[in-house]
């Protein structure tokens, strides 16, 4: 392969990018990238390891991630994606014996940091962990243990239920607000949507197929209807009147978490009915996103939230319109201190 110098640069960059995103299990990418997919297509990267070392590492590792079956793999694919990732398996093994030897991956540096800000995505390396903040998908925050080489906080944000049976989630492509940024502390503003989970029924099944079998035989139409539908899907966005402050703060040994999380008078008045966090979930339809490989004791985060302090937020939030959470993360146990709450 011999690119121009411009596109050379470009797939460098490209490169630089998705290295800060490789993960100390073997897994890439999450929740926090915009299409919330960690399934990785290796065929590309194993071409470019031939000349680029950074690229060799991203491919090794997501090697070892799909050896340890921790990363989405061909047995976990569907019939639309089984094609396309078995024909980069096939490059991968033509390509892999003529890659560079791999560069160390940031995960692997003894203190690692880097924001960004246009990604709204955040990578922080401590000798313990390594740690990303997904800014702009409202806040998700995934925590690796280098020792213990797996993932010990998965929080994909927030989701609620209001008294109206209103489903609202933290976790839809936003833009954000950051109050405070630097090397070992980040204070960032979102805001709550309403959540996207439509589900399939029988008859949204029948009609799909009816669909399928008259007028979407029609390529303007059937573009057309699937412009609809990613919009009632993906794309529509619906904001609800509450706002999630995350305070973020790193230390050698301890990453600090605390959440404000505020609404109106008006919404106050309706009262909430649930509030959750601090758990593996998507929150809009994007199939790629829905594989779930490694479902083991190996995969299961260490950090779980205690119910009765959400309880007590719920209640907060529908008498004083806010609430305050905070948790941590001690390495020195590699378990967090369950959460303390601040009225």
């Amino acid at each position: 392969m011999n690119p121009t110098e411009k596109l050379a640069t470009a797939l460098d960059n490209s490169v630089e990018f998705l290295a800060w995103f490789s993960h100390p299990d073997g897994t890439l990418g999450g929740e926090y990238g915009s299409r919330r997919t960690n399934i990785f297509y290796p065929g590309g990267l194993s071409i470019l390891g031939q000349s680029n070392s950074q690229a060799s590492g991203i491919v090794l590792n997501a090697s070892r991630g799909g050896e340890s079956g921790l990363a989405v793999s061909l047995s976990d694919v569907d019939m639309g994606n089984l094609a396309p990732l078995s024909e980069n398996q096939i490059a991968l093994s033509e390509n892999l014996q003529n890659m560079l030897p791999p560069a160390p991956l940031p995960f692997s540096r003894k203190r690692s940091f880097r924001v960004f800000l246009e990604a709204g995505m955040v990578a922080v390396g401590y000798s313990k962990y390594y740690a990303i903040v997904g800014l702009r998908n409202g806040g998700v925050l995934k925590v690796f243990s280098k020792d213990m080489q797996k993932v010990v906080v998965d929080n994909c944000g927030y989701v609620g239920v209001t008294g109206r049976n209103k489903k609202i989630t933290t976790q839809i492509s936003q833009d954000y607000s950051i109050l405070v940024n630097s090397e070992n502390r980040i204070v960032f503003k979102i805001q709550f949507y309403e959540l996207l989970d439509a589900v399939p029924t029988p008859f949204r099944m029948i009609l799909l197929r009816v669909l399928n079998l008259t007028v979407m035989r029609n390529v303007r139409m059937g573009n057309f209807i699937k412009k609809i539908l990613v919009r009632l899907l993906i794309s529509k966005k619906k904001p609800f009147p509450a706002t999630l402050t995350r305070d973020i703060q790193f230390s050698e040994q301890e990453i600090s978490i605390t959440d404000v999380v505020e609404t109106d008078a008006k919404s106050k008045s309706k009262g909430f009915r649930s509030l959750f966090f601090g758990h593996r979930f998507v929150g809009l339809h994007m199939a790629s996103s829905r594989y779930y490989p490694g479902l083991s004791a190996k995969n299961t985060p260490e950090v779980t939230i205690d119910g009765n302090e959400l309880d007590r937020s719920v209640k907060e939030l529908s008498t004083a319109g806010e609430t305050t959470l905070k948790w941590n993360v001690d390495f020195r146990h590699y378990i967090a201190n369950e959460n303390t709450h601040d009225k």
